[in-house]
């Protein structure tokens, strides 16, 4: 099983404490390379580091994280939005979005997601090679 390279973009402590050890416990794959907490931060996270999924949080304070989604030119991770309004689900999909998991997250929900992330990187990779 290959390791999933993640960020979490949550802006509640608790939240990004919750989350990260629900990935520790259910989804050892993963592998967390750092958390950001508002827009400008995150999208420099993404930058950097240049994971495979991001766990996303709809609203970042006064922020809307789709307003970060928009800065990238290309989307090459995967997104798992982790939120607490249903509201924007439609939109989450349209952004192509692996899943959209309301909190509190249910570990068997975040594992499917996982295993349906990693299944979508797989098809990305045999893509790539030829």
């Amino acid at each position: 099983m290959n390791a999933i390279n993640c960020v979490i973009i949550e802006d509640e402590k608790n939240g990004q404490i919750v989350l990260s050890s629900l990935l520790k416990t259910y989804c050892p794959q993963v592998k967390i390379l750092g958390i950001g907490e508002d827009i400008k931060s995150s999208y420099d996270l993404i930058q950097q580091t240049k994971p495979d999924l991001v766990f996303l949080d709809i609203m970042l304070g006064e922020e809307n994280s789709f307003d970060l989604l928009k800065q990238f030119q290309s989307i090459n991770f995967q997104v798992i939005f982790t939120t607490s309004v249903s509201n924007f689900a439609l939109r989450a999909f349209k952004a192509n979005a692996v899943d959209y998991l309301m909190k509190p997250i249910d570990p068997i929900e975040l594992s499917t997601a996982v295993e349906k992330t990693q299944r979508l990187l797989g098809d990305n990779a045999f893509q790539k090679r030829f």
